[in-house]
């Protein structure tokens, strides 16, 4: 049970098909949610939007958007893991269902 108010914001990678023999079919369907207090809302809203144009020149936060750049990619995750948030994934393998 959450003690205060919370902004959820919920993301998914994969599809629900579980015919992981076809080619666009994923072996992994993922879920993530991020958490915000009420009171943090707004500052996070503003240092997310930062990180947008510092490293996505104002577009979507993306991973495909980072590439293969793994040194990029951890200044991101640096940056991102100083908001105050928190993270829930759920990650599924298909092929165990």
């Amino acid at each position: 049970m959450l003690n205060k108010l919370e902004h959820v914001f919920i993301d998914e990678f994969g599809d629900t098909s579980l015919n992981t023999e076809k080619k666009a079919v994923t072996n992994l369907f993922i879920l993530s949610a991020t958490l915000v207090s009420d009171s943090d809302l707004t500052e996070v809203e503003q240092s997310v939007d930062e990180l947008r144009k510092k490293y996505f020149q104002g577009s979507e936060i993306k991973s495909s958007n980072v590439g293969s750049n793994d040194n990029r990619r951890i200044k991101i995750l640096n940056d991102i893991s100083k908001l105050n948030v928190k993270f829930y994934v759920v990650a599924i393998d298909k092929t165990t269902l």
